[in-house]
């Protein structure tokens, strides 16, 4: 099946990272309710595809390939909200300077091994670069998810990064790169907004409830 523009879902780039990004696919990931936008391994391309870490023809490739090796997809479907949660949780413990939980560790170092195997060196145009062998591997989209979160956590940059302070429990992370470090929202449209339609309504009954007085 041909991956297209029109046909890959769309998914949150708030994060300015794309482990973040990643971890940002889970809605409300810090309440009670949360609700996970990859449902399935075609939702795990798309995402992938959008993020810009497969080609269109890496990602068309993959889609035709679960289709005859499902357990295999199930398994790198796993795999990957494995890998989503324990990068989430990493990254929270980092921010609020608590240890992290060892089979985190683990569940991220296996992924970053395996992708590892499949890292190269490239000739590109007058330099070189590193570049995921293009091979047939279901695992494929999880590989540049855990060497960004390996840079990140092992960076000057971690310290900022943020959690959404929402009071709903929106839970996304994002890398502030404003100069002040002044960003509290993961996008002013959504709980930023929110959050300034709640004091408005605050402030209207505080002041009406003065009046009554």
């Amino acid at each position: 099946m041909k991956v297209t523009e029109e046909t890959r879902p769309r998914y949150p780039a708030i994060g300015n990272n794309i482990a973040l990004d990643f971890t940002n696919t889970v809605d409300w990931h810090a309440s009670d309710r949360p609700q996970d936008r990859i449902g399935s391994y075609s939702d795990l391309i798309g995402w992938a595809l959008q993020a810009g870490s497969l080609t269109r023809e890496q990602a068309t490739y993959l889609i035709d390939a679960q289709k005859v090796r499902p357990d295999e997809a199930a398994t790198a479907l796993e795999t990957a909200r494995g890998l989503r949660e324990a990068i989430y949780r990493l990254v929270l413990a980092a921010t609020t300077k608590r240890s992290p939980m060892a089979t985190d560790l683990e569940s991220l170092n296996r992924v970053l091994r395996e992708g590892f195997l499949r890292l190269k060196v490239t000739a590109m145009q007058e330099a070189f670069g590193l570049q995921w062998a293009d091979d047939d591997v279901l695992m494929r989209p999880l590989w540049p998810v855990a060497w960004a979160a390996a840079q990140l956590l092992t960076s000057l940059d971690l310290t900022r990064v943020k959690q959404c302070a929402s009071v709903d429990g929106c839970g996304w992370l994002f890398l502030d790169r404003s100069k002040n470090l002044s960003r509290r929202w993961c996008d002013m449209r959504a709980c930023g907004n929110t959050a300034k339609s709640r004091r408005h309504r605050k402030r209207q009954e505080s002041e009406g409830g003065a009046g009554a007085t």
